[in-house]
């Protein structure tokens, strides 16, 4: 009856764990407390799978277990212990880096802890010219598994690409300077239309979206595509090349919203924007509001769906001021990659 956990604000945690195999199980008991294997509290959830527990005292490490019992009221051993640091509030813990990545998966280890963390990575660098998307899969507590996949109609074997990810906590943040960021988890197997997803809190103007598909529940080639973004919601589907069915399995998608803003945060530079409705097929510059010392983890993602084709984001050149993005189409179904403005959301960050 393994134990995982889930931070939904500050002081308040949900922990679930899975359900206990023997037939005779009615019920199961939550136990935590501030010491390993000595919990002060224990709450009968009767024959739920999850507890949510609040008021938990910030900065302080509470350790939790699940029991289960019979209709005997004979109570099972504890379940594997479950430790977790309530974070100080409005605290962001982040992890963040530059990772070399081609067609064979990889691990990607966190230099952070995580109860339950969410993960972005877009987009790929432009060294091999064959249109790509990236995909993760394996999510956990202590990283992720990610590789680039080429379109169905190509032969799979992609050169060595660059790819920032981010990482944090699942969960709302609102930095010292009042800016709001969400960590959030969806899952959909919209394609053929989009689905409309709301935030967890409402944003003064319309945040930057970063939204990458973080499971690989079916093996053809899929990116997603954001829209209509404001500062309650956005929609979003997913895409499949153009020769295939508009159809595809459920997926997890993993999104990052950033109220746009620049600022320092845990020793980085950032810098979050969005480009005016300019971005086609072609490079386009994007000159950072404030120059680096070195060249930035870039991370970026479309804002809208003004092109419909099949597409992502790729980007070139990136020194201490600007990088440059294009559109890139797939050509499953034509050789045509033209394609119509979009908004570009990037995020930026500099050690």
């Amino acid at each position: 009856m393994p134990c995982s956990s889930a931070a939904y604000a500050a002081s308040t945690i949900t922990v679930a764990w899975d359900k206990n195999a023997e037939a005779d199980v009615i019920g199961y008991k939550f136990h935590y407390g501030t010491v390993s294997k000595n919990y002060q509290y224990t709450v009968d959830v009767k024959n739920n799978t999850s507890c949510s527990i609040s008021d938990l005292i910030e900065g302080t490490t509470y350790y939790f277990a699940a029991t289960a019992y019979n209709d005997k009221n004979v109570e099972s051993s504890y379940s594997e212990e479950l430790a977790y640091t309530i974070p100080a509030s409005n605290s962001l813990a982040f992890d963040i880096g530059d990772i070399i990545v081609n067609h064979n998966w990889i691990r990607v280890d966190f230099n952070e802890s995580f109860v339950d963390p969410i993960v972005v990575a877009k987009p790929i660098s432009l060294n091999g010219n064959q249109p790509a998307v990236i995909r993760i899969r394996n999510v956990d507590s202590s990283g992720f598994d990610i590789r680039i996949q080429e379109w169905d109609y190509s032969d799979g074997s992609h050169a060595k690409e660059t790819v920032s990810y981010l990482a944090m906590e699942n969960g709302n943040f609102t930095l010292d300077d009042g800016t709001r960021v969400e960590a959030g988890r969806l899952e959909t197997n919209k394609t053929g239309s989009f689905g409309k997803f709301n935030f967890s809190q409402s944003y003064q103007d319309p945040p930057v979206v970063l939204a990458s598909i973080s499971s690989f529940n079916e093996a053809d080639a899929v990116t997603g595509r954001l829209r209509n973004i404001s500062n309650l919601g956005f929609e979003f589907r997913m895409q499949e090349q153009e020769l295939n069915p508009k159809e595809h399995l459920t997926e997890t998608v993993d999104y990052i919203a950033w109220q746009p803003s620049m600022g320092s945060l845990n020793g980085y530079t950032f810098e979050v924007s969005k480009t005016a409705d300019m971005v086609r097929h072609v490079f386009f510059t994007i000159e950072f509001e404030q120059s680096f010392g070195s060249a930035p983890h870039f991370l970026a993602d479309m804002q809208t769906a003004d092109g419909g084709n099949t597409a992502n984001v790729r980007w070139q050149n990136k020194n201490s001021h600007s990088v440059e993005v294009q559109i890139d189409e797939e050509t499953s179904l034509d050789t045509e990659t033209s394609h119509g403005t979009e908004v570009v959301g990037y995020m930026v960050f500099a050690y």
